[in-house]
Formats: structure tokens, C-alpha cells, sequence
């Protein structure tokens, strides 16, 4: 079922049911509840809505986005001055503004003046309240501290002087005595009671003071346009400044993070050439090694075959020796017997 939006930390506290996307239609004023604030926006149909980001200004954004596992409720207006469609189309004439501020252009001011033509803040003007209220009670706890300071002051004197007073009466009056100290005793107990009291209720007093001045701040801040003008600005020089750092830091991490990888994939590179130079080194031996043992082969083949040859013909001149010297011996002894 849909709801109403919430306005105060009570009613959220009693809230547990959150609007289903099924349940809205083009035009709606949705809230979701984030914790310590709400964010506004209008929900435009087929599951979008338009919201006003710090980051990137006035945006159309999924429902999931927009709700972001909080409660979300509808805020029902009385005061609208125009159609669904005419908040729908109001809402996408500022897509794209990149104008943000929390006090006087926030997510509401937006949502505010699609539906009512008016860009006002509750949670703006809620602040204010508390402010104002703070201021009120610090008041009443410096009025109070002060007034604690005075009795205890005043009952510390009455003791001193119950005190005289019982020690003058002599040994003779010990029940006027008795009475005297006793007196005495809870004056002092009652003066120091209500000057501790005043005690600490001076730091509680002091530390609502500070808060009751900063809201005082904003209260006038809200009602002076020259003031608002020059804060606004102000807070959007800090703005700006934080962004600044922000992108410098996300440069340097960016830097940084480039020359580790170039470091390191020039140490990639370092060991591969040395891997690759240690394999071609390793190749040229194997290569040497296999060119020294073919020339080896080849030797000794080239000196096993000379070897052959000599040693055959040294046969074969051995053969035709014996051969030569056998026919001379034939022709010797065919010579006698002729």
C-alpha cells in the first residue's frame, strides 16, 4: 500500500512498510529514507525516476538505484498545481542541470517545484526549528546552572553560620549543638549538591550553546539573500576545491599504478629476452656440439677410408709383386730346362 512521506525521526521510527514500483504511477513524489536524511524524487514511469545528485545533477535513474535497499514512501501533495504529466515533463525539463546545493538547490527544493511550482525543503527548514530550539534550551540550562551556582552558594553560608551558632551556645546546650551541626552538616551537603549540579551541567549547557549558534547561523543565513549568496558560493569553492584534491589524488594512484605496470612489464619483458637469449645460446651449443660431431664423423670416416685404399693397394702391390716374381722364377727355371 502506499504511503505518505514522513517528516519527522518519530514517524520513520514506526515505519516498516516501503511503496512497491507496481503500486505508482507517472507523476508521483517518491521518498526514500536514507539514514539521517531523505532523498527526493519524481517517479516518471516504466521503473525511473528523476532525482537531483550531488554528483551528476538532475539524472534519470533506475527505480533500484533510487531506492537502494531503503524504505520508500510516496508523498502525497494538497497543494499540487499541476497534472502527472505536466510534473513528468517538468521533471525532464532540468535533466542535466549541474546546479546542487544542499541548503538552497537539494533533491526536495526539486521534487517540490515539479509538483507545486514552489522549491522549498523541509528537512531545510526542520534544521532551522531545531536550531531554534537548541538556542532555547541552552538558555534555560545557563539559567538553570546559574541559579543552581547561587543556592548552593547560599546554603554553604548558612552552614558556616549554623556552625558559629551551635559552637557559641557552649558544653551547656549539646542538644542546641547537635542541632546546630546537624544543620550545618545538611546545609553543606545540600550547597554541595547543587554546585556539582551546577558543574556539570555547565560543559551540557556550553555544548548546546555551540550547537544552538551554528543553527542560529543558518537560520540567519536562510533569511539574508546576500549572506545565503555568499555562503552558497563559498560552499561551492570547497566543493569545487575537495573535487580538485580528489582528482589530483586519483591522478597520482592513476600514475603511480601506470609506472608499477610499466615496471613491472618491463621486468617481463627483461626476463624474456634473457629467457630467450639463454635459449638461442643453448641452441648455438647444441648446433656446435652437432657440427663438431659431423665433422668428427667425417673425419674419421674420410681417414678409415684412406686407410682402406692404402692398405689395398698396398695389397694389390704386394699381389703384383709376388705375381712379377713368380714368373721370373718361371722364367728362370723354364730357361734351364729349355
Amino acid at each position: 500500500m502506499i504511503t505518505t512521506a514522513i517528516t519527522t525521526v518519530s514517524d520513520l521510527l514506526g515505519t516498516t512498510e516501503s511503496a512497491s514500483v507496481d503500486e505508482l504511477t507517472p507523476g508521483m513524489h517518491v521518498v526514500a529514507h536514507r539514514i539521517g536524511y531523505q532523498h527526493h524524487g519524481i517517479y516518471i514511469g516504466e521503473g525511473k525516476v528523476i532525482a537531483y545528485l550531488l554528483d551528476t545533477g538532475v539524472t534519470v535513474c533506475s527505480w533500484e538505484q533510487f531506492v537502494d535497499g531503503d524504505t520508500v514512501t510516496v508523498y502525497e501533495h494538497d497543494d499540487a498545481l499541476y497534472s502527472a504529466d505536466e510534473i513528468v515533463q517538468r521533471a525532464l525539463s532540468r535533466v542535466g542541470e549541474d546546479d546542487y546545493n544542499l541548503v538552497f538547490n537539494n533533491c526536495e527544493h526539486f521534487a517540490n517545484w515539479c509538483i507545486t511550482g514552489n522549491a522549498k525543503s523541509y528537512q531545510v527548514r526542520e534544521a532551522t526549528v531545531t536550531a531554534a530550539a537548541l538556542a532555547t534550551a541552552t538558555a534555560l540550562a545557563i539559567r538553570h546552572a546559574h541559579t543552581a551556582v547561587r543556592v548552593g552558594s547560599a546554603a554553604f553560608s548558612a552552614a558556616r553560620a549554623a556552625i558559629a551558632a551551635g559552637s557559641a551556645v557552649g558544653a551547656g546546650s549539646a542538644a542546641a549543638t547537635a542541632s546546630a551541626t546537624a544543620t550545618a552538616t545538611s546545609g553543606f551537603v545540600g550547597g554541595a549538591a547543587a554546585t556539582g549540579i551546577a558543574a556539570a551541567a555547565l560543559p551540557v549547557a556550553a555544548t548546546v550553546a555551540g550547537a544552538a549558534i551554528v543553527g542560529a547561523g543558518v537560520y540567519a543565513v536562510l533569511s539574508n539573500d546576500e549572506v545565503r549568496d555568499t555562503i552558497s558560493d563559498a560552499v561551492d569553492s570547497v566543493t569545487g576545491a575537495a573535487s580538485e584534491a580528489f582528482d589530483s589524488v586519483s591522478d597520482l594512484a592513476s600514475d603511480a599504478v601506470d609506472t608499477v605496470g610499466d615496471l613491472a612489464s618491463g621486468a617481463v619483458d627483461t626476463v624474456g629476452d634473457l629467457a630467450s637469449d639463454a635459449a638461442d645460446l643453448a641452441s648455438d651449443a647444441v648446433d656446435a656440439v652437432g657440427d663438431f660431431a659431423s665433422d668428427a664423423v667425417d673425419t674419421v670416416g674420410d681417414l678409415a677410408s684412406d686407410a682402406y685404399d692404402t692398405v689395398s693397394d698396398l695389397a694389390s702391390d704386394a699381389c703384383d709383386a709376388v705375381s712379377d716374381f713368380a714368373d721370373s722364377v718361371g722364367d728362370f727355371f723354364s730357361g734351364i730346362f729349355k
